[in-house]
């Protein structure tokens, strides 16, 4: 049976780190992501699992919905605040997987930002791959769309360096549009990752939405 799960302050992060650092000359979608990319390293022994891949807790906080696999957790702002990490207002909820995959915690961050001008979903998802596309370093493995609220969307799974000082991270994000405000949902693993993690991740990234989920 699939459960529910409302936000909670549940999970830890085993790293603090400023985001005070990201240099605020950047655009601020690429703000986000360095964001992402340096939050997400947390370095454990690496074990696998086995089953099909299915939904196991429906996460609703009142404005995002999504699907959790068994084993994935909701890290609440409080808690990574409690953590000794500065959080920027942009950063919503994170995913985070109990399994580790390669060495590091697999996790889904969502950002969300207001919109200064009208955009449509499939233009705004469209504007974050070409923002990424320029970066050093990039690499598109995959993008295919989909389907978030009725909007056409792009999947988009590529690989970036967001620290210098660590190695490439695999990326799978897809951006879009609710209201004025333009959300990003990101997932960062290593960059050799199971199939298992790969689907547990897309399971998350293809199940959000802005509605309730029923059980």
């Amino acid at each position: 049976m699939v459960g529910r799960m409302t936000i909670n302050d549940s999970g830890t992060i085993a790293s603090a780190f400023s985001f005070s650092s990201i240099p605020d000359r950047l655009p601020l979608v690429v703000r986000k992501q360095l964001v992402l990319g340096i939050l997400c390293t947390v370095f454990l022994a690496s074990c696998g699992g086995d089953g099909p891949v299915a939904c196991s807790e429906n996460y609703w906080d009142g404005e995002l919905s999504a699907c959790l696999p068994e084993g994935w957790i909701v890290v609440g702002r409080s808690t990574l605040k409690q953590r000794g990490i500065s959080v920027p207002e942009e950063v919503v909820v994170t995913f985070e997987s109990r399994t580790p995959s390669s060495g590091q915690y697999p996790r889904i961050t969502v950002t969300k930002e207001f919109l200064r001008k009208d955009w449509e979903a499939s233009n705004y998802s469209a504007q974050n791959v070409r923002t990424f596309a320029v970066l050093p370093g990039y690499e598109q493995l995959d993008k295919r769309e989909l389907t978030v609220d009725g909007e056409t969307v792009e999947l988009h799974i590529f690989v970036l360096q967001p620290d210098p000082a660590s190695p490439k991270q695999r990326f799978a994000q897809i951006s879009t549009v609710h209201g004025e405000m333009g959300y990003t949902f990101t997932g960062m693993t290593p960059l050799s990752v199971n199939d298992r993690v790969s689907a547990e991740m897309e399971l998350i990234l293809t199940s959000v939405g802005f509605e309730e989920q029923s059980e």
